[in-house]
């Protein structure tokens, strides 16, 4: 989607989501287009190497995923997969049925609200045309061009144009001879909706592959059976052109991992839900008797060790007092963990593991307010049956109060209120670049304005960073380069289209309606049924946003243990061992103390 307009800010990989749903085009290249297609890096790549091409921004295949999951199409695509090639006609009866299913399914609320934002942005308050293309991930490959496969949508006014192109284009990757071209080259349906975990498409550093490997190893020392060595990991932890991969054969062959699997992905990733369905009828992947005492064993040291069932049982009984306590237990984290920072770098290196061996412990503290919130709303979407489409479940969770990625981009979008009225600061940051205020706000040198609302932000959320799973990517707090850029953004983008407070309290009245409605149709069928709708509805938008603390409690453990092992670096470099302190995050990993 493009026209002649300045840069747009965008929601991508950079912030900390469970994946983007638009990028701006200038953010885009070859690495990102799993998530962006071909049509749409290619032009991410024109633009950083210099040519004119017209500004827009990418509706991603997260957000495809997204529509695709809203439309319960799964089943035909698994269908669809185990056809011959020969089985022209079950193919196009199979293709219609997907297309006109993306056609009436109306779009999910966080997919329409991200694209109608990023046109209001692009068209700077005013309605301007646009085009909308299609860009598949299989598409302007070396063997398969896709030319003409797709459909184009020209001279597209208003937003509500905008999503009705949207869905058309959607559609049209379902044509007869799209789908006839892409069984031809064996491209399977599922590579066009392609998602990855965490939303993590960049390699990890090998510190962060180290680190991954002892998170996992801390896990199953959690559950009772600890691997030999720590540092080397579980088996099952691998790694593949420097991206971390998890090995499932050995789950997917006990019944209890199959389950497992499938339903939490059925939740997290819906297309590797139905892979895995797919795998198991694979009689190499056939079940294999396993210990119920193991299992049960594992499971109980879980409970117990982590408290889940209490915390899970004080979210259902009492949201509000569950959610206090998160935010205090996340406050205490951020203030408890003190080292002096003249200490031996032998004592950094051993608190630095201590840290990562708490971060999956200190998650299971956070993560059973998620799951409260989760299967509130899974019951609530049973009770009603099929009063309630999936779409307007879905409005439901909009404007949670308790999503930090929310809180942050307020947080940053008042921090720009603040900079437009003052005019040292904006002058500064509308005509610097921002690598240098980067570098102008580690030294202290920016308006006192602009420096003490930074540092008070990057206090918050400065942990946080393109990808804080991986321990060596620097932190937002050690490179402020990207939150100034998305700063720089808000400020020049001021006046388009309502402030995101505004967005969010939209988003939460609509929820609180979706919710009255919902429920009063539930009490047509049985007054019980209408009262627990509106119970379980409001805990689920309520502790919705708990999905993303989990994470961010990871992130700011991580972020603290990179601080220690910085400081060993520094030493190591000191000494002539490295070049530099950040090589450290380029070595294997640091030899445990514990041996």
């Amino acid at each position: 989607m493009s026209q002649h307009r300045q840069d747009l800010p965008g929601n991508h990989e950079n912030l900390p989501v469970d994946r983007a749903l638009v990028i701006p085009l200038q953010s885009l290249d070859q690495t990102t287009r799993p998530l962006a297609g071909g049509k749409a890096a290619n032009l991410g790549a024109l633009i950083q190497a210099g040519f004119c091409v017209p500004t827009g921004f990418c509706i991603t295949t997260a957000a495809y995923e997204q529509v695709f999951a809203t439309a319960a199409l799964d089943i035909y695509l698994a269908e669809l997969e185990t056809l011959a090639r020969s089985e022209n006609a079950r193919q196009i009866e199979l293709a219609q049925t997907i297309r006109t299913a993306l056609c009436q399914t109306p779009l999910p609320t966080a997919v329409s609200e991200a694209i109608t934002s990023a046109y209001q942005m692009l068209a700077a308050g005013s309605p301007i045309a646009v085009s909308v293309r299609s860009s598949a991930t299989t598409e302007d490959l070396p063997d398969a061009s896709f030319v003409g496969q797709q459909e184009t949508v020209l001279n597209v006014i208003g937003s509500e144009a905008i999503l009705s192109a949207v869905q058309h284009c959607f559609a049209s990757l379902w044509t007869d001879r799209a789908i006839q071209y892409r069984s031809s080259l064996d491209i399977a349906p599922r590579n066009l909706a392609f998602g990855v975990q965490q939303g993590t498409y960049r390699p990890f550093t090998p510190l962060g592959m180290s680190a991954l490997r002892y998170l996992s190893a801390s896990f199953l020392t959690l559950i009772g059976s600890p691997p030999r060595d720590p540092l080397a990991g579980p088996r099952f932890v691998t790694a593949a052109a420097s991206r971390p991969f998890f090995d499932v054969t050995a789950a997917l062959r006990s019944t209890f991992g199959r389950r497992f699997l499938l339903e939490a992905m059925r939740e997290a990733e819906v297309h590797a839900a139905g892979s895995f369905e797919q795998l198991i009828t694979d009689p190499r992947l056939s079940l294999r008797p396993t210990s119920r005492y193991t299992v049960g064993q594992a499971l109980i040291l879980l409970l117990v060790r982590t408290a889940m069932p209490w915390y899970l049982l004080q979210a259902f009984l009492a949201p509000q007092a569950a959610s206090r306590r998160v935010r205090r237990f996340v406050e205490q984290l951020r203030t408890t963990h003190q080292i002096d920072a003249s200490t031996d770098a032998a004592v950094h290196l051993a608190e630095a593991e201590r840290l990562l061996r708490s971060c999956l412990p200190l998650a299971f503290r956070v993560s059973p307010v998620m799951l409260a919130g989760m299967l509130s709303f899974a019951l609530a979407q049973r009770l009603p049956g099929k009063l309630a489409s999936a779409s307007e479940c879905q409005r439901v969770l909009g404007g949670s109060p308790t999503n930090p990625t929310t809180e942050m981009n307020l947080a940053l979008w008042r921090l720009s209120q603040e900079m437009q009225a003052d005019t040292a600061s904006r002058d500064l940051l509308q005509q610097t670049s921002v690598t240098h205020l980067a570098q102008h706000y580690l030294h202290g040198q920016l308006p006192a304005l602009l420096q003490q609302g930074l540092a008070s932000f990057l206090q918050e959320y400065g942990h946080q960073s393109v990808c804080e799973l991986d321990l060596g990517v620097a932190r937002w707090s050690e490179d402020p380069t990207y939150v100034l850029t998305l700063l720089v953004k808000y400020l020049t983008r001021a006046e388009g289209g309502p402030p995101p407070e505004q967005q969010r309290q939209r988003a939460h009245e609509a929820a609180q309606v979706m919710i009255a409605t919902l429920a009063q149709r539930a009490r047509q069928q049985h007054w019980l049924h209408g009262w627990l709708v509106r119970v379980f509805l409001q805990r689920a938008h309520a502790l919705a946003g708990f999905r993303e603390t989990t994470r961010s409690v990871i992130g700011l453990r991580l972020a603290q243990a990179r601080a220690l092992l910085r400081t060993v670096g520094e030493v190591l470099a000191q000494k002539g061992k490295l070049q530099a302190a950040e090589d450290l995050f380029f070595s294997p990993g640091p030899k445990s103390t514990q041996h």
